[in-house]
């Protein structure tokens, strides 16, 4: 397929988890002011994927950004 881009963000965060669901938020966030209607997000972890299967997954600093995109990717 054709390459259609990427970005790149310093996240100032030392704990891995956490900057997994950082990046994961940003590229949906991102995504969504774009308005594709499919996003494909690649990473090193399942947490990602997991966080949307189960709320209690999620720390509480990350909460308002999951509910957000929660409403995006449903």
């Amino acid at each position: 397929g054709a390459f259609l881009g990427c970005f790149s963000h310093s996240l100032d965060i030392s704990i891995a988890f956490h900057a997994e669901l950082q990046v994961g938020f940003l590229a949906i966030e991102i995504a969504q002011g774009k308005g594709p209607d499919q996003l494909w997000l690649k990473g090193d972890s399942l947490s990602l994927a997991q966080i949307f299967k189960s709320h209690l997954l999620v720390p509480w600093k990350f909460q308002n950004k999951w509910i957000n995109c929660l409403s995006y990717t449903k």
